[in-house]
């Protein structure tokens, strides 16, 4: 279903850049820097689309028995382009609106070049700076970023996984007995942002998660 979305979406994006295109070379000279905005804000829809579409790529555990999520550079400049393409689209079609007397759509193309814009230099700092996503091993889960968090093994009571939106996910239920007071009941990673198999992830999660469960179980007969 979300890879039916993907492709509409894509394609109803390519047929307004070549409705855009067309505005450029036959259309009414005044109308040419709507079509300008137009044809750069529905490319940069369209490259988001096919940005979809990079092949995945298989991962397993390495030598040191664990599994690093790397964001994908590829993917996330492409995506940093069509941040700043929907920006400059934005930019180009707010003053015209302002101008037609129509301030809600002005407002909202302005609105447009700040979101877009922040937007993409914020993916473009995440790939100079080339942080990993996630890292799950046999100490437990961590992420990195403004919002990381980790947890070991010991403080996670349950694993599964699930979808939202379309996008899946692995989570992790928190056993509140142990955990640090300041934890969360749940937390959760995913593959977006990276070309990691989710399959992979899955996989390798749960692997971890019974090899802990085995090497606690004997721990816990003992009491």
């Amino acid at each position: 279903m979300a890879k039916g979305k993907d492709i509409g979406l894509t394609l109803i994006s390519l047929a307004f850049v070549a409705i855009g295109v067309f505005l450029l070379i036959e259309g009414d000279p005044e109308d040419r820097v709507m079509a300008l905005g137009a044809t750069i804000f529905f490319g940069a829809c369209a490259l988001v689309g096919l940005m979809q579409f990079v092949p995945h790529q298989r991962a397993a555990l390495d030598s040191e028995g664990g599994l690093t999520i790397q964001p994908d550079r590829i993917q996330l400049t492409g995506m940093a382009i069509a941040a700043i393409g929907m920006a400059a689209g934005c930019a180009l079609l707010a003053p015209l609106a302002a101008a037609d007397n129509r301030p809600v759509v002005s407002i909202a193309g302005y609105l447009g070049v700040v979101f877009f814009g922040f937007g993409g230099l914020f993916i473009l700092w995440r790939v100079i700076t080339d942080k990993p996503l996630a890292r799950i091993d046999q100490e437990g889960v961590r992420t990195f970023g403004a919002r990381a968090w980790s947890l070991a093994w010991r403080d996670i009571g349950g694993v599964s996984s699930g979808t939202i939106a379309g996008q899946p996910f692995i989570a992790f239920d928190v056993d509140l007995s142990r955990a640090p007071r300041a934890a969360q009941s749940r937390y959760t990673i995913g593959v977006h942002g990276s070309r990691l198999r989710f399959e992979d992830l899955q996989s390798a999660t749960f692997e971890l998660w019974q090899r802990h469960r085995d090497a606690s179980a004997p721990a816990a007969l003992q009491h």
